[in-house]
């Protein structure tokens, strides 16, 4: 049995699915376009089709991700060859124009998550969970077993931040926090950064699956000092220029008093006084 939603939303008012799937791969941002792509898929007939442009994608994500967060997440997901980008020239009034669009890219969508993609997958009803979260807490392993490395990991990232659940590894920084932070590191390398958003998205992958490294929060701490240090003077130096701007200023001299000086000036030297 189905029914619509109890909640009084206002008219006109659509939702984003977030899947888990999404957000570990591609956090938040990367989750919110693939869950706009997915919903506006669905009144397709054909996969791979041109779903939305970038301003269409800010616009709709708007209250949920800034459009910052879209480019970063564009970015991200093309690299990974999650969606597609669709262009379109036609000749216009003056002169041709170009109309890009993205499209989810189906076939790389089906190789990223190990799930094979046949003409028939377009109904996934069978393959998503409608059940309610469960309100007791899973049963832990019994006394005495050992967790392997990777479940170690896991208790470590979402435990270790005092009570965040998105604090990692014992520090008060989140995962994109400690993404910011090997960025911060790896721009100011002697080779650089070619390719951003695969770096991005290579190290999410990397801490998701194996956790925080001793090196990620060394490299948190040194980019959460330099940053404190950066604030710290542009702060300082808003100060100074309100003290400066607020300070009283002397008139400007006159013609007549500025010729008065200067015949001042000139008598000291030649040693009279002033007629």
């Amino acid at each position: 049995m189905s029914r619509t939603s109890r909640i009084p939303h206002p008219p006109g008012s659509r939702y984003v699915a977030l899947y888990q799937w999404a957000v570990r791969r591609f956090g938040v941002g990367g989750a919110a376009v693939i869950g706009l792509l997915d919903f506006l898929d669905r009144a397709k007939l054909e996969p791979n089709q041109p779903l939305a442009s970038r301003a269409r994608i800010i616009f709709e994500l708007e209250g949920i991700v800034g459009k910052h967060v879209v480019d970063r997440a564009l970015h991200t997901l093309l690299t990974v060859g999650a969606i597609r980008r669709c262009e379109q020239t036609t000749m216009g009034s003056t002169n041709w124009e170009t109309r890009v669009e993205y499209a989810l890219d189906i076939h790389g969508l089906a190789q990223l998550l190990a799930t094979p993609y046949s003409e028939s997958s377009g109904n996934s009803r069978n393959r998503e969970s409608r059940q309610l979260p469960k309100t007791e807490p899973e049963p832990g392993p019994p006394p005495g077993v050992p967790l392997n490395k990777k479940e170690v990991d896991v208790i470590t990232t979402t435990t270790g931040g005092g009570g965040d659940a998105d604090a990692v590894g014992g520090e008060d920084a989140t995962v994109d926090d400690l993404i910011e932070a090997a960025v911060w590191a790896a721009q100011r390398s002697p080779t650089g950064i070619k390719n951003e958003g695969g770096f991005r998205a290579r190290v999410r992958a990397r801490i998701i699956q194996n956790g925080p490294s001793p090196d990620d929060l060394a490299t948190f701490r040194g980019y959460r000092t330099a940053h404190a240090k950066a604030t710290a003077a542009a702060e300082a130096a808003r100060v100074q220029r309100e003290a400066a701007a607020m300070s009283p200023q002397r008139p400007p001299l006159s013609r007549e008093a500025a010729l008065a000086r200067a015949r001042q000036a000139a008598a000291i030297l030649k040693g009279r006084a002033v007629p």
